[in-house]
């Protein structure tokens, strides 16, 4: 068991550390990483580089892996949530300057970017269901932020999970 805590300060680090806080590992060397997910796999972490999209080690050996190329991101900044339980599908906050916050999926397999829910509200915070066949996520659509799902299988719908505000 371990616990990852990012450092913010003028170049933000990831470091990992057990329950107990008696051994902390620096994960992240070279970029500006930020929002870190666990996966894909127990022993593997992916962050946005303020680039790309990377995966490191979380016993900070080895180099980092880039995940989502730069070509991809196409000048969006990338933030990686959730990875789904065969570690093949990542879901991300795809965040456009000027339009806003909007959900996609990247496929490793196909080395494919898809966007899964793009409105002109914000969609943001994506997680796979314990299941894997729903999509939780974070929605203004409403005039205020609140949780919905969607069925990864049959996204034609939303179904709204909060009703007094979330985050």
């Amino acid at each position: 068991r371990r616990l990852a805590a990012m450092l913010v300060r003028a170049n933000n680090v990831i470091w990992t550390t057990d329950p107990d806080g008696d051994r902390m590992n620096r994960v992240t060397f070279k970029f500006d990483a930020e929002n870190p997910v666990w996966g894909p796999g127990a022993n593997r972490m992916t962050f946005w580089s303020g680039m790309d999209v990377r995966s490191v080690l979380v016993d900070g050996t080895g180099s980092d892996e880039v995940v989502i190329p730069s070509a991809l991101a196409n000048g969006r900044e990338l933030m990686p949530h959730s990875w789904s339980h065969d570690d093949q599908t990542l879901a991300l906050t795809v965040i456009t300057r000027g339009v806003g916050e909007d959900i996609a999926l990247y496929s490793v397999k196909n080395k494919q970017l898809d966007m899964f829910i793009a409105t002109r509200f914000n969609e943001y915070n994506p997680q796979y269901s314990p299941d894997g066949k729903w999509l939780a996520f974070v929605s203004n659509k409403s005039s205020r932020a609140e949780v919905y799902v969607r069925d990864l299988e049959k996204p034609d719908r939303d179904f709204p999970v909060s009703t007094q505000g979330a985050t």
